[in-house]
């Protein structure tokens, strides 16, 4: 039974979309008899540090920073005295400021990962590899703080062990970093170096593709592609206190992060607001609520705004809409994995997209029930009849998991983690 230690920010309790993605692999790898630990961060002071939950045992380093962060910000919600309050919250105010210098000064190369120390999580790798003498290490990226853990892992181990990585995201070349031209070129320098040590880097078609025009193409031996692996069954269970839809009208959902550069709503939201009373679309995000009310202030009865929820509630709510939106990405070699869990509803899909060369378009153009709204054409008035024409046919029309996983033949999450843990087998068998 071969050992893997997986180290990767954001598992669990509350994953990332990366770590989403990555969680059919992981299971299809304890299915097939690997035994395997996660190494991963811990955010919230209450959540366990050590667990195994389906087979997979879990092991949470402290992120210093998102914990005090946290527990600061419960402080300031207790009730008390004026007196005492206002200074509670210029202590509070001030223990922030000195974690944000400790932690994500500008020397941090992630500052949303500068609270869980490289050091902290090599000592506690390196804790597991003397109990457990494991036999291969894949780092999994985003954060690429994972990576980096890794390096240093296999550096301070007696006996080498094979090294893999896995990059669903870019490192130096994410757009949606501020960096100067000097410090991407560091970044550039370290992602290159991390590509050399390592034996097989696995990473996304769509960044497999993006390499292959970088000087990162001398390591194309190395690269293996890998589709996500999310597209699955949905299985999930009613919620009392999940989002309400009114049944009368068509409710259209996006449920996901958006960004001002490389995921902005705003054509969604003016499409939306012009749409007939009967067509509500709901929003479950972390955007600028306060951007959206002043731009769509008219419109707060087509558009209703959620914080985002839980795993549980946004699936439950998913589920019980009619139709999906997908606010698509301006960088052709980012993909959002959500697309592959819309997908695996059923539920008809609106998706708009931003560039011709926008990589979702080769996946959702195979879905059998979908509308693209191609937001470089620009031609308003046409959009919006399209959309609602849309709407107005496949309210409650939901196509089964096999009429999808059929249209997207090799896609299915069952197709891709068998073939990826085929590869993984051979690749420890190879010892050249």
């Amino acid at each position: 039974m071969p050992k893997i230690l997986i180290i990767m920010g954001n598992y669990s309790p509350n994953p990332s979309s990366v770590a989403i993605c990555a969680q059919p692999l992981i299971d299809k790898m304890v299915s097939r008899g690997f035994d395997v630990d996660v190494v991963t961060d811990r955010k919230l002071i209450e959540t366990a540090e050590n667990k195994t939950i389906n087979d997979i045992n879990i092991y949470r380093v402290d992120d210093y920073f998102n914990i005090n962060i946290n527990v600061l910000n419960r402080l300031n919600k207790v009730k008390t005295t004026k007196t005492l309050k206002k200074l509670s919250q210029f202590l509070i105010f001030a223990l922030k400021g000195f974690y944000h210098i400790r932690f994500r000064n500008v020397f941090n190369k992630e500052k949303q990962t500068a609270g869980w120390l490289e050091k902290t999580v090599l000592s506690k790798c390196l804790e597991l590899h003397n109990k457990n003498n494991y036999d291969a290490v894949l780092s999994i990226s985003h954060p690429f703080k994972a990576h980096y853990v890794a390096n240093s892992f296999i550096q301070n181990i007696p006996k080498p062990i094979r090294w893999f990585m896995f990059e669903f995201d870019p490192f130096s070349y994410n757009e949606h970093i501020n960096k100067s031209a000097r410090k991407r070129k560091k970044l550039f320098e370290d992602e290159f170096n991390m590509f050399q040590k390592c034996d097989k880097v696995f990473l996304t078609p769509e960044l497999y593709d993006f390499y292959k025009k970088t000087p990162f193409n001398k390591f194309l031996d190395k690269f293996i592609s890998v589709p996500f692996a999310n597209m699955q069954p949905i299985e999930y269970g009613k919620i009392e206190k999940g989002i309400k839809f009114n049944p009368q009208k068509v409710n259209c959902i996006f449920a996901g992060r958006l960004y001002n550069d490389i995921r902005n709503p705003n054509y969604a939201l003016k499409l939306f607001s012009k749409l007939e009373d009967k067509i509500h679309f709901s929003m479950l995000t972390d955007y600028n609520r306060e951007e959206i009310f002043r731009n769509f202030a008219a419109s707060h009865d087509k558009i209703s705004l959620y914080p985002l929820q839980s795993p549980e509630i946004a699936i439950d709510a998913l589920m019980n809409s009619d139709i999906l939106v997908n606010i698509g990405n301006t960088v052709e070699f980012q993909i959002p994995g959500k697309i592959f869990e819309y997908m695996s509803t059923g539920k008809p899909i609106v998706h708009f997209s931003k560039l011709p060369e926008d990589p979702a378009l080769k996946y959702l153009q195979k879905y059998p029930r979908v509308l693209i709204i191609k937001e470089w054409e620009g031609n308003d008035e046409q959009m919006v009849n399209h959309l609602e024409v849309f709407c107005n046919k496949y309210k409650g029309a939901t196509l089964s998991y096999e009429e999808v996983s059929t249209a997207l033949s090799g896609l299915d999450s069952e197709s891709v983690s068998n073939n990826f843990v085929d590869t993984f087998t051979n690749l420890l068998k190879d010892k050249q």
